[in-house]
């Protein structure tokens, strides 16, 4: 997912209640939000990590600190439960990123430790695969916000 900027969902006033736009309302400001910093500081280290000549330090980097965040990130996202089929549809989406981008960070972290950087590749399909559902994820966010009058302030 791209990184979030959203301070506040609002929706727009309507004659009759909406349980997709009241859950989606809630899935992005108590299920999202909240974990927006741990995805942002993920983001920084695998960017610090791309830029490292050091595969030792990359090693490291990735046993410590990526892994382990990423782990626990990945965990938080699944406590997250939408009401309503449509938001956990998006939702399961989000957690198809970040399980993608896990499974590659665990295969650069295989090919540092048996040292065969010809694993790297099976690495890379996976996290692009993970921008590919990154895109349709906010294509899909914004359709619902669309349909369901929701916007951000």
């Amino acid at each position: 997912m791209k990184k979030f900027k959203i301070l506040f969902l609002a929706s727009l006033l309507v004659s009759c209640a909406d349980p997709i736009q009241e859950d989606l309302i809630d899935y992005v400001n108590n299920g999202i939000l909240p974990l927006i910093e741990s995805e942002e500081e993920i983001t920084t280290l695998i960017d610090m990590m791309g830029e490292m000549d050091d595969d030792a330090l990359t090693y490291e980097l990735l046993e410590n600190s990526i892994l382990p965040m990423t782990r626990e990130y990945l965990e938080q996202l699944q406590a997250v439960r939408p009401a309503t089929p449509e938001v956990r549809e998006l939702h399961e989406m989000a957690i198809e990123i970040w399980t993608l981008k896990e499974r590659g960070l665990i295969q650069i972290y295989a090919a540092y430790e048996e040292e065969d950087m010809t694993m790297i590749t099976a690495a890379l399909e996976s996290i692009a695969e993970s921008t590919k559902f990154e895109r349709r994820f906010e294509n899909k966010l914004e359709s619902l916000m669309v349909a369901h009058d929701v916007e951000i302030l």
